[in-house]
């Protein structure tokens, strides 16, 4: 499996009133950009740690200290790789090494994987298929479309509404079904 290096690239809001931003992820030496949802709190911690990175060994944050005990452990991070997205949401997996071993750690929320990868400074990736599958697409000037399960709840309504009002009942349809879909899954729950 071929592993795509990414970068944070920048930031964007996701929907009007709602604390909500899309981090915007980019392939290394490529073009493609992958959205991450996640608090605007969050995207200016990390914006702010990119721009900005501490390497004074204090731990200003609750990650700067996980970072500081792992190396007294001799714990590295290695890698976090996004590895899945479901209902608006991204997951990574935490890959880390002690004493010349490479272990598998747990999945997370991928933006507290793009903390740690921030933090530790370890690189950050994707596969190829699930970055084909969910990269953001040109389709104008200033237009971009996602694929649908990496948009949050909320933003899907919002697009529903948007669509009932402009009387676009084929996307209507499916922003329905796709909320319809989602609303099953978490009563199964």
């Amino acid at each position: 499996m071929s592993l795509i290096d990414l970068e944070i690239h920048g930031s964007a809001a996701a929907a009007a009133g709602d604390d909500q931003t899309l981090l915007i992820l980019k392939e290394k030496g490529g073009e493609r950009i992958l959205p991450i949802l996640t608090s605007t709190k969050r995207a200016t911690q990390l914006l702010m740690r990119k721009m900005l990175p501490v390497r004074v060994p204090v731990a200003l944050t609750a990650t700067d200290a996980l970072h500081l005990l792992m190396r007294k452990m001799n714990i590295r991070m290695v890698r976090v790789e996004m590895v899945a997205v479901m209902d608006g949401q991204f997951f990574a997996k935490i890959y880390a090494e002690q004493n010349g071993q490479e272990f598998e750690g747990e999945t997370c929320l991928a933006a507290d994987g793009l903390v740690i990868a921030t933090t530790f400074g370890c690189r950050l990736c994707i596969n190829e298929e699930l970055l084909e599958a969910q990269y953001m697409r040109k389709v104008g000037e200033n237009a971009y479309a996602m694929n649908i399960n990496s948009v949050s709840r909320s933003m899907l309504e919002d697009a529903l509404r948007h669509a009932v009002d402009a009387e676009n009942y084929e996307v209507a349809s499916k922003l329905k079904a796709e909320l319809d879909k989602r609303k099953g899954a978490a009563e199964t729950d």
